[in-house]
């Protein structure tokens, strides 16, 4: 099935290395499709850098998908082929990556069931949303994405996750685990 341009796919793009293949796959592969690259060079943050993508945004459907190739860009084929019947599909890494790395991941996970009763990998760098469901968020850090997938489900959306590969490449810092938990946290209080 091509969606083609019914199809807006927005990276964030803080001096990803990898960004170019990713952009060059999308058009040679999805060449009907919008391809938005959203800047944050002067480190505002994920969440805030994916919102002023999505203002430019037209398409039917919005792929959210990060810039550094953990996840290669053709799972998103898995998401596509999965979207008909729901308003969101959400990419459930099977991955590679260090055990401390797997361990967070996991640890975070079990946070997001306990306060928003989200089973869904909500940390996946690759989502694809019915833009006419895709609410606002406010949050400006990686939690931007569980502040979504949690508006959605008190809104009654109907989402699935979809299996994809990922390869995990960088480490993730103490501070920017820090930063996610408290900025989790806020959302969970705006939103109850």
């Amino acid at each position: 099935m091509d969606f083609g341009a019914n199809l807006s796919i927005i990276i964030p793009n803080y001096r990803e290395r990898r960004l170019m293949e990713v952009y060059a796959y999308f058009r040679r592969f999805y060449p009907e499709a919008q391809i938005i690259l959203a800047d944050d060079l002067e480190g505002k943050g994920k969440g805030w850098a994916m919102r002023e993508g999505l203002k430019q945004a037209t398409g039917e459907l919005v792929c959210f998908l990060d810039g550094d190739m953990d996840i290669m860009p053709q799972e998103i084929k898995k998401l596509l082929r999965a979207v008909k019947n729901y308003d969101a599909v959400v990419g459930r890494r099977k991955y590679q990556a260090s055990w401390p790395r797997k361990t967070l991941s996991w640890g975070y996970h079990i946070l997001i069931m306990f306060l928003f009763g989200l089973n869904l990998d909500t940390q996946s760098g690759l989502k694809l949303f019915r833009r006419e469901v895709l609410p606002t968020w406010k949050t400006n850090s990686f939690a931007f994405d569980c502040e979504i997938l949690a508006q959605m489900r008190q809104k009654g959306c109907l989402m699935r996750e979809a299996p994809i590969k990922s390869v995990i490449y960088q480490s993730v810092s103490v501070r920017a685990v820090w930063k996610t938990f408290k900025e989790t946290v806020k959302v969970w209080w705006r939103l109850k």
